[in-house]
């Protein structure tokens, strides 16, 4: 069973100013969240879907989990075609264990 990811409604913006106001329309729904802080918070992915602790969780699009694969130097492509379940969650869950994951996620957030 690959990765699976949320479908994305894309927002295409005609300059920074439109951008700008979106995002402010849309504040008090929005958060940073560092990423190598939930790391050694606990969060892990689970269920080949989610990805979190137990306070709370997120799905990713396929963008943003190709963005994440890339930076743990993993394919996506790889990912998609993983078959047993829980596999491919407990792959990232092995990476993210390594010494070196949270500070390749140093200084990024979720968004």
């Amino acid at each position: 069973m690959a990765f699976l990811s949320e479908p994305v409604v894309e927002t295409r913006f005609r300059s920074f100013k439109d951008a700008d106001a979106w995002l402010s329309a849309r504040e008090d729904r929005l958060e940073r969240v560092s990423i190598s802080n939930w790391i050694q918070r606990g969060a892990r992915f689970f269920d080949d879907e989610y990805f979190g602790d137990e306070n709370r969780f997120l799905r990713f699009n396929e963008n943003g989990i190709r963005a994440l694969a890339q930076k743990m130097s993993l394919r996506f492509d790889t990912l998609r075609r993983v078959e047993k379940p829980g596999l491919v969650s407990e792959l990232l869950n092995d990476l993210l264990a390594q010494r070196d994951m949270t500070e390749r996620f140093e200084g990024q957030e979720f968004f």
